[in-house]
């Protein structure tokens, strides 16, 4: 594409006024070369983005059908948090019991369920749920835990109806008792996704949204098939005292992501793009981000020692930083404020939940 400026959300809704859904504008958007002409309808869009939207087909759910076999799905659902623990600690010692079993993923507390009853009819699921349903039948699912993974089966995948060839389970390993990011767990899950061509990454406590992230593999494939060299498509949301901030050029490209658990330091932000926690990455570039950062960061003794990280771990914020550093990062400034709501304690669950049942599809909440 010629340009990336700008591209936000008004400019997503200004391409689909003349189509059915913010996809369809997203499949005309991101087939057209120049994006100051993203509101042009299907049929006027140039020659060359016509020929890229026949590759990748007709329609929205065409191309999504023929991107199914080319992407790998890695759900992150092997970790709690110390404030997840901490939250549940506080609730028992304060008179009320949870009943919840502190060794399991926080992904796997039971909550209200929101889907529609035709999706899933139980009356709770775990709060995991919702992450794999807004990717489930997107590609072939690589599934991190630390254990229990029969639970998972039982009361997510089961219920949502995955086929049992659809995923796989993978325990994230230790390091003196302790995870060393999620980065390392994508590293060791490498060998089950390297073999696809888009690698779609998300956690298993976000209120993760369907359409943004039909609408991101959508944008990152269409990129792709014109010559683009987009490594990582990072969805992103405009929201007040970004936790996650992202900083850009003058062209609208990330240069620079500040997380506050790495840099042991606030963001002080009034208003900017945040991560949604949501991530698409063209394999061969992750592949490659992944290991640059394990030969030069891992040290037998110490875990990882990246520098501007405050603990031993490898985070994917790093292979983002990696990969923006080289001009291969784009935003898409699609998200909602809603989907950066995570549950990351006990406390964080009526807003959660209100998030995702704001989400399309969903029903209402009610506490």
């Amino acid at each position: 594409m010629k340009q990336w400026t700008e591209f936000t959300a008004h400019r997503f809704a200004e391409a689909s006024a003349h189509t059915e859904d913010i996809r369809q504008g997203a499949a005309a958007a991101i087939l057209a070369h120049d994006l100051q002409n993203a509101g042009q309808r299907p049929e006027e869009v140039q020659p060359d983005a016509q020929a890229a939207r026949q590759e990748m087909g007709p329609t929205p759910e065409a191309a999504l059908r023929k991107l199914h076999p080319r992407t790998a799905v890695l759900t992150l659902l092997a970790g709690s948090g110390s404030r997840w623990v901490k939250s549940i600690q506080a609730a028992e010692a304060g008179g009320t019991p949870t009943g919840f079993d502190l060794r399991k993923p926080r992904g796997l507390y039971p909550v209200p369920n929101l889907l529609p009853p035709e999706v899933c009819p139980a009356d709770t699921l775990p709060i995991a749920a919702y992450s794999l349903a807004a990717v489930k039948d997107l590609g072939s699912h690589i599934i991190m835990t630390s254990g229990f993974e029969a639970e998972i089966e039982q009361e997510i995948l089961q219920p949502l109806g995955f086929a049992p060839a659809s995923y796989r389970f993978q325990q994230q390993e230790l390091f003196a008792g302790k995870p060393l990011g999620h980065g390392a767990a994508a590293l060791q899950a490498m060998p089950f996704w390297q073999e696809y061509e888009y690698v779609i990454c998300n956690f298993g406590g976000d209120a993760n949204n369907r359409q943004t992230i039909e609408t991101a593999l959508l944008t990152l494939a269409g990129l792709d098939t014109l010559g683009e060299d987009a490594g990582l498509l990072l969805p992103a949301a405009l929201v007040a005292n970004p936790a996650y901030t992202i900083e850009t050029d003058s062209g609208g490209r990330p240069i620079a992501f500040h997380h506050a658990k790495l840099t042991g330091s606030e963001t002080t932000a009034d208003r900017g793009w945040s991560n949604v926690g949501l991530r698409l990455y063209r394999t061969r570039d992750l592949a490659e981000a992944l290991r640059t950062l394990h030969d030069a960061h891992w040290h037998s003794d110490s875990g990882y020692q990246v520098p501007g990280n405050a603990g031993n771990e490898l985070a994917l914020d790093n292979a983002d930083a990696w990969l923006a550093e080289r001009r291969r990062a784009r935003l898409l400034t699609i998200a909602r404020p809603e989907e950066i709501t995570p549950a990351k304690t006990l406390e964080a669950i009526p807003g959660f939940l209100q998030a995702v049942a704001s989400l399309p599809g969903m029903r209402r909440y009610s506490e």
